[in-house]
Formats: structure tokens, sequence, C-alpha cells
């Protein structure tokens, strides 16, 4: 084929990024192996019932490098760590071959002149923009350690690959309508008041019964079993000994307990006359006679804070990750306190002060730059949720994780 390649003249344009395999984050998973080192096994597993022999599995181990080798060539530290990840090689190669049993039965194919136009597009063999003979060549060789032919049939099956892939995302679109919902959670802000009902605060005044040890050990004797030393037996720690972790056990639970009874009685206290977040607060406090600091403590009780504009994707203070009262705000009036939110530190509380809406005029400039990003997500896991159907059809006769 490298002959063609000498001849040819005219160059048609390709997304040679699309010919290549997508690698997205979440295939990251598997087990590892090295190609050259021969397997104690003569098969691999079988996919749709067909035996995969090991000499197949290796030479789709190839495949897999070379398509990591052109999707990454100018990232040279990503591709290093790809490389040398033996787990994402196994596990890719496995998918790969998944595709190319599916494949034949389809009885897919890629001309030669497919592959010419690949290679011949690809940026790693130009020199100003133009195929270069023995740039290639020098690659081929020094960095893949690969004849001209070798490499042209590993283009081949990874176009192959593409051309099966498309079938299975090619009918992926993105409306208007998810286009806009989008861009919505991407851009839309709002600022508000909030507060943070941390369980921790409740912690020293949870109280923990006798009773309630004695109950908590008989029921999880289980958990304090540890095992002997030399001859000796398992035995189970005594009460005395687990007393401690159990009340903190229960502390925290009841913590997390009496947090949520705060936060759902100042949302009563709002919801019942319309007060703002702070009215409500300053009426909760003087119902439990609450001082704004307890047993010295430095950390106000029950403060009232304020965000800037923020995003779904900024952090604030106390809270962490803006998503959840984000979303929840967007489903609020101004003024209106919301229901208890779940947070990790316990519970919150948050009323919008103001919106900022999605710019319409920068929409549409954006517009088509989004549909391409988000057409790119959905058809990532449109055909991530195919290959998690197809693995199922699959076995394993050796354990990737350890070749």
């Amino acid at each position: 084929m490298l002959g063609i390649l000498r001849k040819k003249k005219t160059m048609k344009r390709i997304l040679w990024g699309l010919a290549i395999i997508i690698i997205p984050a979440f295939v990251l998973w598997g087990a590892g192996n090295n190609s050259k080192k021969k397997l104690p096994y003569n098969q691999i597993g079988t996919i749709d019932g067909a035996v995969i022999p090991v000499d197949d599995f290796i030479k789709s181990v190839q495949d897999t490098r070379v398509s990591l080798f052109l999707n990454y060539f100018n990232q040279p530290e990503t591709l290093r760590g790809f490389q040398n990840d033996s787990a994402l090689i196994n596990r890719l190669t496995w998918d790969n071959l998944i595709m190319t049993e599916k494949a034949k039965k389809e009885r897919l194919s890629v001309s030669d002149e497919e592959v010419v136009n690949f290679v011949t597009q690809h940026p790693l063999f130009a020199r100003g923009g133009i195929f270069d003979d023995k740039l290639y060549n020098y690659i081929l060789r020094n960095s893949l350690g690969m004849m001209p032919r070798a490499f042209e049939e590993s283009v081949r099956n990874l176009l192959i690959y593409a051309k099966y892939r498309e079938g299975i995302v090619g009918s992926v679109i993105v409306s208007e309508e998810e286009l806009r919902e989008v861009y919505k959670k991407e851009t839309e802000k709002v600022k508000l008041y909030y507060v943070v009902i941390d369980r921790s605060l409740y912690t020293e005044i949870a109280e923990v019964s006798e009773d309630e040890i004695d109950a908590f050990y008989e029921k999880n004797k289980d958990r304090f079993k540890e095992p002997g030393e030399g001859e000796a037996p398992e035995r189970i720690k005594t009460k005395d000994e687990v007393t401690d972790s159990i009340v903190r056990s229960l502390k925290d639970k009841k913590s997390r307990g009496l947090a949520k009874e705060a936060a759902e009685d100042i949302y009563k206290i709002a919801e019942d006359k319309g007060r703002s977040l702070k009215n409500s607060l300053k009426k909760y406090r003087s119902q439990k006679k609450l001082r704004r600091k307890q047993n010295n403590r430095k950390k106000d009780i029950l403060e009232l804070r304020k965000t800037e504009l923020i995003s779904r994707s900024d952090y604030v203070d106390g809270v962490g990750e803006s998503r959840n009262i984000v979303e929840e705000a967007f489903k609020l009036e101004i003024g209106k306190v919301s229901k208890p939110i779940v947070i990790r530190k316990g519970f919150a509380l948050i009323e919008p002060i103001k919106f900022q809406l999605m710019d319409e005029e920068e929409f549409e400039k954006q517009k088509e730059t989004r549909r391409a990003q988000a057409l790119a997500t959905k058809q990532i896991a449109a055909f991530q949720n195919w290959l998690n159907k197809e693995r199922a059809n699959t076995t394993l006769a050796v354990d990737l994780s350890k070749l």
C-alpha cells in the first residue's frame, strides 16, 4: 500500500479525529497486558459464542496501541501514561474485539483508498501541510517499531471500528430544547441567602443512654470481631472495649437527626408566616433560646450567609459543591425559603435574592459550537451504553487484570 501512498497526488479531506477510537474517561478501567510475552492460554474468551484465540487478542493489542499513538501523538505525557497503563490497553483491546466480531457479521470493510486518505491526511505525517513519505517511514520505524504494511493494516482495522461506531451513534441528535437546557444549566446564576445546619454542632448535645449502647452492641457484635493471635481463636471485643466507638456512631446518627429537626423547624416558621430566612432564624433562636455562640465555640450557630452570583459549578463556603442548592434556588421565587436541602455537613436552607438568566443573544452566537460539544457527549454516552450491553454477551477465560 505504501506504493499507493507515494503515487497519491490528491488528498481528500476527512475528520481523522472521528476515525480514532474515542476514549472517554469512564472507559479507563480494566486490566493489563504485555503483547510481547507468551501467554499460557490458547483462548481469551468468547464474544457472542465465538471463541477468541490468544493470537487474535495480541494482534488487536497492536491496533489499540496504534490508535492511542495516533490520537495522542501531540500530548506525549498523556500518551506515555496511556501506553504504560496495561489495564487500559487490555480493556480497550477487548472492546475492539467486540466491535470486530460485530463488523464481521455485517461484512464491513475499508478500501485501500480509505486507508490512503487517512494516512496522508493525518497531521503526524505532514510537513508544511503535505504528506512526507520519509517522515512517515521514520516515525513508523522509530516511534512504533512497525513496518508500513503492518501499520496500514492496523489503520484499516481502526477505520472499521470507526465505521461500526458511526452506525451506533450516527442517529444521535441534540434537539434545540436539549441544547437550550444544557446552556441554561451552564450559564444561569443566582445570588442567595443561606444557612448551614451543621450536624457537628449538635454532636455535643446529642445524648446516648447505657441502654442504647447495650442494644447497639448486641445487634452489631459481628462488627467487633477480631482475629486471634497465633493459635488463639477469633474473639469478639467486649462492650467496654468498643463503647467509645459505639457512642461516636450513635452520636453521629443522632446529631444528623437533630440537625434535620432544626432545619425543618426553621422552614416551618418561614412557611407559616411567609418570613424571610433572616427573620425565621431570629424567631427560631428566640424560641429555642439560642445565643449567637454556644459553649464558647468559635463558629456561630445558624449563621445567615450570603453568596455572590453563583452557577451550578461553583463552590459555596460551608456547603461545598453548589449544584444542589442552585437547582433548588431556580425552583423558588425571590424571597421564598427552601425546604431543607441535604448537604455533606448536614442540611441547608436557602432564599434566592437575584437570578441571572441565560443570555439569549450569546446563546445564538455559541449555539453551533455548543451543539457539537453536546452531540459528542451524547454520542459517547450512547456508545458506552451499547458497549455495556454487548459486554454481557461475552465471557473471559482469563483474568485480564493478571495478563
